[in-house]
């Protein structure tokens, strides 16, 4: 759990913390061969000033080494927080109790459970996990000391991991598009080979599938030398779905027609398959069933989808990897008709997760494909969505394989103090929820989550503390300690000292906390639990002066993002001015002789480029909407009418926009919606 400021800013729940945004929306539109603009009056409202109030949840913590215990936490009875080093145990007419930092309740607690020791950072785990674990980090330091040894003898720095023996499958497009040139002429040493794509001046090029080949038995040669426990699997599709396994005929098996449109047949027959085998054992066998791929008819890209995902699902924590240049087209799934059926898209989603499956898709560029549908299912899977090139393959391949899941079945609770609120983007007006709980499947150690807080308008919560503290005015009067003479309060000496001279300044701390619940490789149910404090500030200029740039840049886009993924496109905008606004006021108060560092600088001009690249493209959608229907659906949006009506009219501008939202647009909305504090600052 990282924040963007040292400090939480206080604005005080009141409008200092909002602005006017009264702004024209200018569209232009060519009827009839004449330019028309239009312009329409926003209708005023206050919109909320951005701040350095952002918390950025990093799964990569889930590999990090925590305190850990095989007891039940201990919950508070009102709050979801669990009690922590925040809290001590004490004695109140022989009853023994504790008191929540986060809403001031006053809990029972037994002996045992006071005797449990209390850390900033506890991974709760099953008893029986916990003496596997211990059998398995045995074995892995005997394994790491091998390796040294080797390394040593032989020299050289090793890269071999040893411990990936995940599943992953490669699902391939080898319809008849595939077929197509890329503009990309065959060496002189492979001119007589005739699965090339032929010209008029006899020269031969590589076809899209010609290429996706030697990607492949590229990744084949890496794999077998840096991950060899890799279980790697093909799966091909054109008219038909034919599962290739590692290459092992025994293994192959093929869908035939009539099950290409039931899910429930489709699933058994995956769930059926063997899984392949290392890829140090089959690199060769694959190979040879690579380079046997020849391109056919249709594009049965749904029923190879959910196969996929039943086979690789046999085992927690795999991946599947889908290459197309096309939609589908055949099957359960099929994107062709009129009325396609996106729904069959979120079932897949729902499965994948169930069975901690991160599914990525890689879109050759030049053909629709659908990925508004298509690409969902990588969303919700936490997998990659791009738009490549067909020489770009390759380091596509090794960048989603190089991604470690770390854990499947995510739900991430974050539980903040009494007096502030968890903003959702798409309600900006709740400032009631001080506890936040969403799920989001599969996260590999890259992946990273926004959250922005608020502080509630003074009063709200008044009633609440003042009955607590009526409940319990004289607070803990007795501490305990645990078994092994160690304070429930674990900080150390001179943290102490420091939160004493913090409250003789009349500094406010704040808690927060982070609740992970996840399911590890070894399918064992894990709770990770990060408490916190925050002092507080209600200075603007003392919470930006140490801002973290790149996190808020990375928070910036990627919450624009998600906000267009509801395709509350005006809203989206919004955003992404507001972020924009932030970022120059902030450099004009620091002024130009500022020394920013060169992360911060490359973050700050990646943000301004991908905010000011997705309003323009988000704008190029309003104004498509204006051609074709004749009006901007956000026109639609109203604060007046019930929920139900509001409800209503959003998912109906939300299937639309669907409907009509392009490829590439569709891929920088997902690409986007991932960003991370570290891809802020890399160099394009």
């Amino acid at each position: 759990m990282e924040f963007a400021s040292p400090y939480a800013y206080d604005y005080g729940g009141a409008s200092s913390c909002e602005s006017d945004n009264e702004q024209d929306s200018t569209f232009k539109t060519n009827v009839a061969g004449r330019l028309h603009v239009l312009k329409r009056k926003d209708k005023k409202k206050k919109a909320r000033k951005s701040d350095t109030n952002v918390i950025n949840v990093k799964f990569g913590c889930l590999e990090e080494n925590a305190f850990t215990s095989t007891a039940q936490p201990v919950k508070c009875s009102k709050c979801p927080s669990v009690m922590s080093n925040l809290e001590d145990v004490f004695n109140k007419r022989n009853n023994m109790l504790w008191k929540c930092s986060f809403c001031s309740t006053v809990n029972p607690i037994s002996q045992d459970e006071a005797k449990q020791p209390r850390k900033e950072d506890m991974l709760f785990i099953p008893e029986g996990e916990q003496i596997a674990a211990e059998k398995r980090a045995a074995a892995a330091a005997a394994a790491a000391a091998e390796k040294a040894a080797g390394k040593e003898e032989g020299g050289g720095e090793d890269k071999v991991d040893v411990d990936d023996d995940s599943v992953l499958l490669f699902t391939l497009d080898v319809s008849g598009s595939m077929v197509c040139g890329t503009g990309c002429q065959r060496s002189a040493t492979r001119n007589n080979d005739s699965s090339g794509s032929g010209s008029d001046d006899g020269n031969q090029y590589l076809s899209r599938l010609d290429i996706m080949k030697t990607a492949l038995c590229s990744q084949l040669k890496d794999l077998k030398t840096q991950k060899p426990n890799v279980k790697l699997g093909v799966v091909t599709f054109s008219e038909d779905v034919t599962y290739l396994a590692d290459g092992t005929s025994s293994k192959q098996k093929g869908l035939s027609c009539e099950y290409e449109l039931d899910k429930d047949l489709i699933q058994k027959v995956g769930i059926g398959c063997k899984l392949p085998g290392p890829v140090k054992k089959s690199s060769d066998r694959l190979k040879r069933a690579i380079s046997g791929m020849h391109p056919q008819s249709l594009t049965a890209l749904g029923p190879a989808l959910l196969f996929s995902v039943a086979i690789a699902g046999k085992q927690n924590q795999s991946k599947v990897v889908i290459c197309t240049d096309g939609e589908a087209n055949v099957g359960i799934g099929s994107l062709s008709s009129e009325e396609p059926e996106d729904d069959f898209y979120d079932y897949v989603s729902d499965y994948a997760n169930e069975f901690g499956v991160s599914v990525s898709v890689l879109a050759i560029e030049g053909e629709d494909c659908r990925l508004t549908a298509l690409g969902k299912v990588a969303d919700a899977t936490n997998g990659s969505v791009n738009i490549v090139s067909p020489t770009d393959l390759g380091s596509e391949y090794s960048g989603i394989i190089s991604k470690k899941i770390v854990g499947s079945k995510v739900e991430i609770t974050l539980v903040l103090h009494e007096s502030l609120y968890v903003r959702d983007p798409l309600d900006p007006t709740d400032r009631t929820k001080s506890s936040y709980k969403m799920s989001i499947g599969n996260v590999t150690s890259e992946t990273e989550n926004f959250f922005e807080f608020g502080f509630k308008p003074r009063g709200a919560s008044a009633a609440n503390s003042n009955k607590n503290k009526t409940e319990d005015n004289a607070g803990p009067s007795t501490s305990t300690t645990t078994d092994n003479n160690e304070s429930t309060s674990d900080a150390p000496l001179d943290q102490k000292k420091k939160e004493g001279d913090k409250k003789e300044a009349g500094v406010r701390e704040l808690p927060f906390q982070l609740q992970i619940s996840y399911v590890n490789k070894h399918k064992a149910q894990l709770n990770r639990v990060i408490t916190t404090k925050l002092p507080c500030t209600k200075e603007r200029t003392v919470a930006e002066k140490e801002a973290d740039l790149p996190l808020i840049a990375a928070h910036a886009v990627q919450t624009t993002a998600l906000i267009s993924k509801e395709r509350e496109y005006t809203e989206a905008k919004k955003m992404a001015k507001s972020k924009k606004n932030w970022f120059a006021n902030l450099k004009q108060v620091r002024g130009s002789k500022y020394n920013y560092t060169a992360d911060e600088l490359t973050a700050l001009e990646n943000v301004d480029s991908h905010l000011d690249c997705y309003y323009r493209d988000l704008s190029h959608q309003q104004e498509a909407e204006l051609m074709s229907c004749g009006r901007n659906l956000s026109d639609d949006d109203s604060d007046d009418g019930s929920i139900g009506s509001k409800l209503k009219s959003r998912q109906m501008k939300k299937q639309e926009r669907v409907k009509t939202q392009k490829d590439t647009s569709a891929s920088v909305m997902f690409q986007n919606s991932k960003m991370t504090k570290s891809s802020i600052m890399s160099k394009k």
